[in-house]
């Protein structure tokens, strides 16, 4: 029974999409993108995977000049009406179409381009259609203007707003099951789609299944297409490396290749790849020789930026130190206590994980309060800004804090403090622009976190060089566990000497083997 599939979403242009990229993909051609605000001019070609290309046309409005039928025309001319960074250049919308083998080829285009002209032509916005089948798996692809054109049909025009909120709020697998239902009827078929929105049960088995197994099947087909064409380009993969870490050494570099390029252009990309021009070799600061180690020109200054925004902050000296009650804290965490409560532009504190972090951070932030100050508790994610919320403070996760700052929405007297937990997680891009904003607020920036933890997915390191520069206190008693054999393992795990913590945790009769997964479970559910 055939299954009634629509999905819709925007084309938003950023560093490396955008609607003549999409249009190369879906058509299986070679197009010249002509360059934007946010993506440099180049030309995109998939037209090695015709394969699996069934059909293409361009469906035009009424009055529409024939022009557009130039699908690099058409979508370079979309991109030019843009102007911002992140404009929608474009929708785009995949139809399951039904493998029944009752079904011609002639019919899946006739239903691909009247689903197309019923929701979109026939309302003004030019569409691409395409069709694939790979796998028995037909579907059309759709690429949908945003703008009407202008009264001669020679140039994009207004926005179409209304209607693409119109489109995006529509219930498409009721749209899409009601328009397959009526051209099975038509044709004399006793063929219904499978109803939308079943919920698999016990005894449903796959059918229920279908709708989102094609979701994922389509995901992943352009996800692997799209990582090979970008493997090819030695540019692409410096991308990919530097995007995660900031130093590569060849190794790195070779497996990345032998792992995600295509073997007939591997010893092509490897000999371009060290050609370009943003790598730099490290040197060693004592020595000055040569390491066998590389980064690119955007990380030095990223990291260059970094440590001067640092450095201004480091320059504002302490101005108060306020008193409060201590009464919870240990002696080691009343001496952190006291080193962060010098006022200074930026302080660091550091610790494993039970060693009370939180508690000093808590008592900062009621002194800071008590002494006149506004005070801000950012955690690196939601999670940290949770820990932060149990310990009383009002508490928000720095992605949101920089958001609502970005559109104003964030009103911060000047020389307040703000406080950030796990800030080891944070990954360089999203440090700078919270040092920015300290520097622009003046305010006091206290770091949190443990710097041999928590790796962020984006390359940094900015915690761990911060700690060095200001050499903040570090908690080093663990209170979280009581016995002294468990605060050993505790810092042995903290420490990342995991061997030495497995082998107590199993003389401990802490950690159980079983032969088998099944003994496992029944034994774990007998604790």
């Amino acid at each position: 029974m055939p299954i009634s599939y629509f999905r819709h979403q925007q084309v938003q242009r950023t560093a490396s999409d955008c609607a003549v990229r999409k249009s190369a993909y879906y058509s299986r051609e070679a197009l010249y993108f002509e360059g934007s605000c946010a993506l440099e001019a180049q030309t995109f070609d998939y037209s090695d995977r015709k394969k699996d290309l069934v059909y293409h046309n361009v469906l035009l409005p009424e009055n529409a000049a024939e022009k557009f039928k130039n699908i690099e025309y058409l979508w370079n001319q979309a991109s030019k009406a843009e102007k911002r960074f992140n404009a929608r250049e474009a929708q785009e919308g995949v139809l399951a179409l039904p493998k029944e083998s009752i079904f011609s080829h002639e019919d899946l285009i006739r239903f691909a381009e009247k689903f197309a002209e019923k929701h979109f032509t026939s309302k003004g916005l030019i569409t691409q259609v395409n069709i694939h089948w790979k796998d028995g798996n037909p579907h059309a692809h759709y690429l949908i203007a945003t703008r009407y054109l202008d009264k001669t049909g020679k140039f994009f025009g207004d926005k179409a707003r209304r209607l693409n909120e119109e489109i995006f709020r529509k219930r498409w697998p009721v749209e899409t099951k009601k328009f397959l239902d009526e051209e099975f009827k038509a044709m004399g078929l006793d063929l219904r789609c499978d109803p939308p929105g079943i919920v698999a049960q016990k005894h449903l088995g796959l059918k229920g299944t279908w709708g989102r197994a094609f979701d994922l099947y389509l995901e992943n087909q352009e996800r692997i297409e799209l990582n090979i064409e970008l493997a090819k380009d030695p540019q692409q993969i410096l991308k990919a490396i530097t995007k995660h870490q900031s130093v590569f050494s060849p190794d790195d570099v070779e497996r990345f290749i032998d792992k995600h390029t295509p073997e007939d252009f591997i010893e092509t990309v490897k000999e371009t790849f060290w050609k370009q021009e943003e790598i730099i070799q490290m040197l060693d600061k004592k020595t000055g020789e040569k390491l066998d180690l590389f980064s690119i020109q955007e990380v030095v200054s990223e990291e260059n930026h970094l440590a001067k925004l640092g450095s201004i902050l480091l320059s504002r000296k302490a101005k108060y130190l306020p008193i409060v009650a201590l009464q919870r804290l240990n002696d080691e965490q009343r001496k952190a206590f006291y080193s962060l409560m010098k006022g200074e532009g930026l302080m660091t504190l550091q610790g494993f994980a039970g060693t009370g972090k939180s508690y000093v951070l808590e008592a900062v932030a009621r002194g800071y309060q008590e002494g006149g100050k506004e005070v801000y508790a950012l955690g690196a994610d939601n999670a940290a800004a949770s820990a932060l919320q149990d310990k009383g403070l009002s508490a928000q996760n720095v992605y949101r804090f920089l958001y609502r700052d970005h559109f104003a929405h964030e009103k911060m007297k000047k020389g307040s403090v703000i406080i950030l937990d796990e800030a080891g997680k944070l990954g360089n891009q999203t440090m700078t622009e919270l040092l920015k904003f300290a520097v622009r607020k003046k305010a006091t920036l206290i770091l949190s976190g443990d710097s041999a933890q928590f790796s962020p997915v984006e390359r940094g390191g900015a915690f761990r060089y911060f700690c060095e520069k200001t050499q903040g206190p570090t908690l080093i008693n663990i209170q979280r566990q009581k016995d002294q054999e468990s605060i050993e393992i505790a810092k042995a795990i903290a420490k990342g000497n995991t061997d030495y913590a497995i082998d107590r945790l199993i003389e401990r009769k802490q950690i159980h083997f079983s032969d088998t997964r099944s003994e496992a479970m029944s034994l774990l559910g007998k604790r």
